[in-house]
């Protein structure tokens, strides 16, 4: 019940029993997945082996329907008029007091079984926190937007809140909202075709691993080898090399298809007075809400594929402990550069200084490449010792990946450039792609000059950025241009009454 600007004392939704067993489940079953494993395929077990198997399972699936009744029953939450109280505990009680003005994000998830019984999962995060403070695990929507009103401090706009459909965490109320972005299935296909493949391939190569070692643990190797074909037969066939690596490409193209369409389907940017909302997913919708207030930097990036289907990620970094935090960070994908200038808009970010772009010094592309000569050196030389049968392949390799890394750090050093003007610091970078960072001068915490022998040697020093959501680095400046950016930032920080967070 909400009186004022407080919630009162009160449980979770009776249903949150079924979310708390089902997460209980969930995680023994990834605990004991490789027993289970084991268990089904350990053969024929005799009838009392069934039978003690059968009552240490109902035995298990009885104290975990137990723990989660005691879970909900002592489990309370609650508002004051200027912290949020929750109380839990299995055996024994804790009481978290969280300051309202501590309180940086209020984020909502719903799981399949979230879905089943219309409830969701109210995660809220603060400043100090790399991941959620404090999360209530099922509530009905109606009392998740009502708690996040008054936790947000938004209780006076109340009547004027996000509302969700009933039967949908993506069903957003279109009153009093503006729509910026959303990802249709054209969209959301090209940003899976240009999703990191390698990282799918690694995964089917990893789960080949695993089968030959559960293979060999279970003594059937000599059964798989006898159905693979001959690695002679492979290696001297460049058709069946060439067809092993098509469908591996094609897997692997398939699995990022497949993830991104389940991480991103629906998702929605849209705008409120003074806060963006974030919403997708298919079995595990998510919503966060972004206030102006407290957003530290937005950026936006693309890689070669991103620009070849002509799109951005564009994201915004939020307050947190950990260092550029991923949990922190919000990417929206599939973004065209109208909406990445609509968001900029809203933010009031619309640098129209002439003031020019700078670069970095030269040093960067020689210190890279000077430590990369080295590596390579020492590397190479190693290889050369052994004197194995395939140390010119190893050789060929370390050449190529030389000559790529050289690539890059040149790349690199081009794409480095740094922009402060109209109280916007603005810094790009990139490889092969490109990536543009934008913060507001008042939101710097501390900046920090640091400058190894190889700087000092040359007046250069690597000027770094905090913010309550990380770093950002502005590396190999000239130690006079470093000293007068931290000075003029300083400055600013110092000279401004306005709110960062």
């Amino acid at each position: 019940m909400k009186k004022n600007n407080t919630i009162e004392r009160q449980r979770q939704s009776p249903y949150a029993i079924l979310v708390l067993v089902s997460r209980i489940i969930q995680n023994l079953l990834k605990q004991f997945s490789i027993i289970i494993i084991l268990l089904v395929l350990g053969g024929n077990r005799s009838d009392d082996k069934n039978s003690t198997a059968l009552i240490i399972s109902l035995g298990i699936l009885v104290m975990t329907i137990i723990r989660g009744v005691i879970t909900y029953f002592r489990y309370y939450y609650s508002v004051t008029d200027d912290h949020l109280i929750v109380e839990r505990g299995l055996l024994s009680t804790s009481k978290t007091s969280i300051p309202l003005d501590r309180i940086q994000a209020v984020d909502f998830d719903q799981t399949p079984i979230h879905k089943l019984v219309n409830l969701v999962k109210v995660n809220i995060s603060t400043a100090g926190s790399s991941g959620s403070e404090a999360t209530i695990e099922a509530v009905t929507i109606d009392k998740a937007n009502e708690l996040r009103d008054v936790l947000m401090h938004q209780q006076h706009l109340r009547g004027e809140h996000l509302s969700l459909d009933s039967q949908s965490l993506n069903s957003v109320s279109d009153q009093d909202t503006t729509r910026i972005f959303s990802l249709d299935p054209l969209q959301l296909l090209k940003v899976g075709l240009a999703e990191n493949h390698i990282r799918s391939g690694f995964i089917i190569i990893g789960f080949f691993f695993w089968i030959i070692q559960q293979a060999e643990d279970a003594d059937l190797l000599d059964l798989l080898k006898s159905l693979l074909p001959d690695i002679n037969v492979i290696k001297g066939s460049v058709i069946i090399l060439g067809v092993i690596t098509i469908l591996m490409i094609g897997a692997s193209v398939l699995i990022s298809l497949i993830k991104t369409i389940v991480q991103y389907y629906n998702l929605k940017l849209t705008r409120r007075v003074d806060s963006f909302q974030l919403s997708y997913g298919l079995l595990n919708s998510r919503q966060f809400t972004a206030k102006d207030r407290k957003i530290q930097v937005i950026g936006w990036e693309r890689t070669w594929l991103q620009q070849l289907f002509d799109y951005y990620t564009l994201y915004f970094m939020q307050a947190s402990s950990r260092s550029v935090s991923e949990k922190r960070r919000l990417s929206i994908p599939g973004c065209a550069a109208e909406h990445i200038q609509s968001v900029r808009a809203h933010l009031g970010y619309t640098s129209l200084s002439d003031e020019t772009w700078q670069g970095v010094s030269p040093s960067y592309r020689f210190y890279g490449i000077r430590n990369l000569c080295l590596s390579a050196l020492l590397i190479g030389g190693i290889i050369l010792i052994t004197r194995e049968d395939n140390n010119y392949l190893l050789l060929v390799l370390l050449g190529l990946y030389f000559i790529y890394r050289v690539i890059s750090i040149v790349k690199t050093y081009d794409k480095i450039s740094y922009r402060i003007a109209d109280g916007l610091v603005q810094i790009t970078g990139g490889t092969f792609g490109s990536s543009l960072q934008l913060l507001e001068s008042y939101k710097v915490q501390a900046i920090r000059l640091k400058a190894g022998l190889f700087h000092r040697r040359r007046d250069l020093a690597d000027l770094y950025l905090y913010t309550a959501s990380g770093s950002i680095l502005i590396p190999f400046l000239p130690i006079s241009t470093a000293r007068q950016i931290r000075d003029s930032l300083l400055y600013t920080i110092e000279s401004s009454s306005d709110d960062w967070m």
